[in-house]
């Protein structure tokens, strides 16, 4: 999780309260000479070479794409996706590059990219009010259904108080109505 409010901050409605990020897969897209696409197949394994620390991760194509592109130096590219699993250390915005190996061929990236969560959530306010709680803190894990921010609308219980009394009204005037 990545908290953007904090307890007291007024939030109106669609308003970025916090993140869901699943840590355990990354991918990165990368442009590859578009002369070597037709090499490449979704499903083959790919290096993934970390610049920061000099490590090897494995990954998988998941993406190719057929249509190319031109690059600032004229030649043209495809963008390939590579999917992986994340070992435990691996985080957003690690620099890397890849290489796939590909019927005896080795064919590497043209350039360097990032790597990126593949499931955000950016959760939103579906109403206006006040932040009263924050039930998580960042980086928390959480499970599907807790509850993890706690708003507080006075608009909306004085609304509710006042269809309450409504209701109870309309019940007395239907309880006279049949005694009569």
């Amino acid at each position: 999780t990545s908290i953007s409010v904090k307890e007291g901050d007024s939030v109106s409605s669609n308003t970025a309260v916090l993140t869901l990020i699943d840590e355990s897969k990354l991918k990165i897209t990368l442009p590859f000479r578009n002369t070597a696409i037709e090499k490449i197949q979704i499903g083959e394994r790919a290096s993934v070479y970390l610049k920061d620390t000099m490590e090897v991760v494995y990954g998988t194509v998941t993406y190719v794409e057929e249509k190319p592109y031109s690059m600032t130096n004229g030649g043209l590219a495809c963008n390939v996706e590579i999917t992986l699993d994340n070992p435990g250390a691996l985080e957003e915005g690690i620099i890397a590059s890849t290489q796939i190996e590909t019927g005896g061929d080795a064919i590497s990236s043209l350039e360097s990219g990032t790597l990126v969560y593949i499931n955000k959530t950016v959760m939103k306010a579906e109403t206006s009010g006040t932040v009263k709680e924050i039930l998580v803190r960042d980086g928390q894990f959480v499970n599907s259904g807790t509850t993890l921010v706690v708003f507080e609308n006075d608009e909306l219980i004085l609304n509710r108080e006042s269809n309450s009394i409504k209701v109870n009204d309309l019940e007395k005037q239907l309880e006279e109505a049949r005694k009569q």
